[in-house]
């Protein structure tokens, strides 16, 4: 995964979910003002002061369902899906384009639904350029994700991986990083939070997820322009980065 200070990450994980377009200055107004600001931020070092959040008003921000974009590059096409409404000992699919995959569609299921009918749905809903799935197959990587790469058993061997084994219980912990991603970056994309409110909804994630060690800081401050609370997520130094971008045109 890029280095989440750069600017490029930064501005990646606040494009719409699902969206593999290159970025590109001057398509998306909201998206240049984010990278103004981190710019502004590389460039003077300055830091402003460490802001914890404070308060404990819940927005009404949380999907049931998220789509949440996690590819490596800003130009690779990825995507987890994961529903919030169940228990967390669902397991982790992560479906590959190929054995180097380019890009990546990634899974929760339950311990008795299949992987590889999991995985048909990149394929089959043109996220991985083809009108349907070809012969797939369910390995295990070192770090103990599942993974279905193109091919059969024998390609499990061939690419390092082993293949799964009826019973395979991985590990199904969703890293606190990807847990802020899904219940705080993706939220405030689809609204625009003021300050307060973005503020609040962090301390509320922080406090119910029982995130005593992570900090807010600030990219750039809120003006009279910049009035919507976007966020990035920077596992390193376990900080919640807020953005502000201007709000949606007035009509």
């Amino acid at each position: 995964m890029a280095d989440p200070t750069d600017p490029l990450e930064l501005l990646r994980r606040l494009r719409p979910p699902r969206d593999p377009r290159p970025l590109e200055r001057g398509d998306e107004p909201a998206m240049d003002a984010v990278l103004d600001g981190v710019l502004q931020r590389l460039e003077t070092g300055a830091r402003p002061r460490d802001h914890r959040a404070r308060g404990r008003r819940r927005g009404r921000l949380l999907a049931a369902f998220l789509a949440v974009g996690v590819a490596g590059g800003a130009s690779a096409a990825a995507a987890i899906w994961h529903e919030t409404t169940r228990p967390d000992h669902r397991l982790v699919v992560s479906c590959w384009s190929d054995l180097q995959p380019s890009a990546f569609w990634e899974a929760r299921i339950e311990p008795n639904d299949s992987p590889i009918d999991a995985c048909g749905e990149p394929w089959t809903n043109g996220y991985f350029d083809t009108s349907g799935p070809p012969p797939l197959a369910a390995c295990v990587t070192d770090s103990g994700i599942i993974a279905v790469v193109p091919g059969d058993q024998s390609t499990c061997a061939t690419s390092g991986l082993t293949v799964l084994q009826p019973g395979f219980e991985p590990d199904g912990t969703i890293p606190d990083d990807e847990r802020l991603h899904q219940l705080l970056a993706i939220p405030l994309l689809e609204t625009c939070a003021d300050e307060h409110d973005t503020v609040s909804l962090i301390d509320t994630v922080f406090n119910d997820q029982g995130l005593t060690d992570w900090t807010v800081d600030y990219i750039a401050q809120f003006d009279e322009l910049r009035v919507c609370g976007q966020v990035s997520i920077d596992a390193s130094s376990r900080t919640v980065w807020i953005t502000p971008i201007p709000g949606p045109p007035q009509s």
